[in-house]
C-alpha cells in the first residue's frame, strides 16, 4: 500500500501492482491489509484513500458484517434427517482444503490442500475417527479417486512443474485391512499420460481406471502429426485405449463420469454443449446430444443408475434436463420447469457467433 501510494492517483497503478498475483497470493493480501486496519486504522485509511477507488476498499475493511474468510471443512452427523453434530475436521485462513472425496469403504476423506508459494497441491488423507492427517503425496493435479476397497488412492501428477501437460498415473495405499492409516509407502506408477485441458480420472466398480491423454509416444517422430484426445483404461500396470473410432468421441476430454458398474462413460465437452456415452468393452459411442453454436455445458451429467443417465441438453433452444436410458432412449424431464430453473446449465457465448440461434416453434 505505501508503494502504490507513493506512485500517485494513476487508475493502473494499483491493477500493475496486483495484477499478477495469485488467488491464493491475493487472499494473503486481503487478510495482511485487514489485519493492519485492526492495528492501525487512520494510517491504513490514509493510505488507501490515495489509490484509485480507494474509498471503495475502505468502506468494505469499516463494514461489521465483513471480516476473515475461514475455509472450514466439517463432518456432518444426521439423524432422521436431521443435523445433530457437526465437527470440524480442517480449518484454514490460507490452504483450504479443497476436493474433499470420503472414502467408500474405510472411516477417512481425501483432499487437495496447497502446499507451496507456487500454488501446488498435496494430496492429504484425514481419519474421520482419530483425526490423524496424512499427506500422501506433494505437487499432484486434482485429478484423483479412491479404489472400491476405499484403502488405496490413485491420482495423476505432473512431471514438471503446475500446469505441465505431461502427468504420471499413481497408486499408493493409505489404509490398511483394519482403516487405520498405513506407514509411508511407494506409488505404483503404471502410465503416463499427456493431457490437453483439464486432467481427469476415475476409478471404475472392479478397480480399473479409466483416464484421458493423447495417444503419443515419446520421442514424437512426427512433430507436425495431429493427435486426438482418446480414452485409456489401467488395469495395474497394463494400459490400454478404449477403442473408440476416429472421429466419435468430443475432441476434449476433461470431463467425464463413469456409470456405477463401470461399463459405460458418460462425456460431456465443456467447450461445447456435446455429450457422449462410450461403452468402455467395445469403443461404441452414442451422441446424446451434438454440438450447437455458441453453446457451451455448465453441468455433468450423473449417472441414476448403470441403466439411466441423466444430463443438461439444448431443446427447442431452451437448456433442459434429459434423461436417457440405455434401451429406451431418451425423454425431457423438465418439460414443466421454468426457464430461470435450468438457465445456467448451457451458457451462450454471444462473442463465438454472430447472433443466437433462432427459437424452434
Amino acid at each position: 500500500m505505501d508503494t502504490a501510494a507513493q506512485l500517485g492517483s494513476d487508475p493502473g497503478v494499483l491493477d500493475a501492482l496486483t495484477g499478477g498475483l495469485t488467488e491464493r497470493q491475493a487472499t494473503r493480501l486481503a487478510n495482511a491489509v485487514r489485519l493492519m486496519f485492526e492495528r492501525e486504522p487512520d494510517r491504513v485509511e490514509r493510505l488507501l484513500l490515495a489509490l484509485p477507488k480507494g474509498i471503495d476498499w475502505v468502506a468494505s475493511l469499516r463494514d461489521s458484517s465483513t471480516g476473515y474468510e475461514i475455509n472450514e471443512l466439517c463432518q456432518y452427523t444426521l439423524e432422521a434427517g436431521r443435523v445433530i453434530r457437526v465437527q470440524s475436521l480442517r480449518r484454514s485462513l490460507l490452504r483450504p482444503a479443497t476436493h474433499p472425496r470420503v472414502s467408500p469403504r474405510q472411516s477417512a476423506v481425501a483432499c487437495l490442500v496447497a502446499g507451496d508459494r507456487a500454488g501446488n497441491l498435496n494430496l492429504q488423507v484425514l481419519h474421520l475417527q482419530d483425526g490423524t492427517v496424512r499427506t500422501v503425496a506433494q505437487k499432484v493435479s486434482e485429478a484423483f479417486d479412491w479404489t472400491p476397497d476405499g484403502r488405496s488412492l490413485v491420482f495423476l501428477a505432473p512431471l514438471g512443474g503446475e500446469g505441465e501437460k505431461l502427468q504420471s498415473l499413481h497408486r499408493i495405499e493409505v489404509l490398511d485391512e483394519n482403516g487405520e492409516t498405513t506407514s509411508s509407502s511407494q506409488p505404483q506408477t503404471p502410465a503416463t499420460a499427456l493431457v490437453l485441458n483439464r486432467p481427469a480420472l476415475q476409478v471404475l466398480s472392479d478397480g480399473r481406471v479409466v483416464f484421458a491423454s493423447l495417444p503419443v509416444t515419446l520421442p514424437a517422430t512426427e512433430p507436425n502429426a495431429e493427435f486426438v484426445p482418446r480414452l485409456f483404461l489401467a488395469d495395474g500396470i497394463r494400459v490400454k485405449p478404449v477403442p473408440t473410432a476416429p472421429g466419435d468421441l468430443p475432441t476434449n476430454l476433461g470431463w467425464f463420469v463413469a456409470s456405477p458398474d463401470g461399463r459405460h462413460v458418460a462425456v460431456v465437452e465443456s467447450e461445447t454443449d456435446a455429450v457422449a456415452v462410450v461403452e468402455l468393452a467395445t469403443g461404441a459411442t452414442r451422441i446424446l446430444s451434438p454440438a450447437h453454436p455458441g453453446w457451451q455445458c455448465r453441468t455433468l451429467p450423473s449417472w441414476r443408475s448403470s441403466e439411466e443417465l441423466s444430463y443438461a441438453a439444448l431443446t427447442d433452444q431452451v437448456p433442459s434436463l434429459l434423461l436417457w436410458r440405455i434401451d429406451d432412449g431418451t425423454r425431457r424431464l423438465s418439460t414443466d420447469w421454468t426457464a430461470e430453473s435450468t438457465a445456467a446449465w448451457l451458457e451462450y457465448q454471444k462473442d463465438e457467433v454472430s447472433s443466437p440461434p433462432a427459437k424452434q416453434p
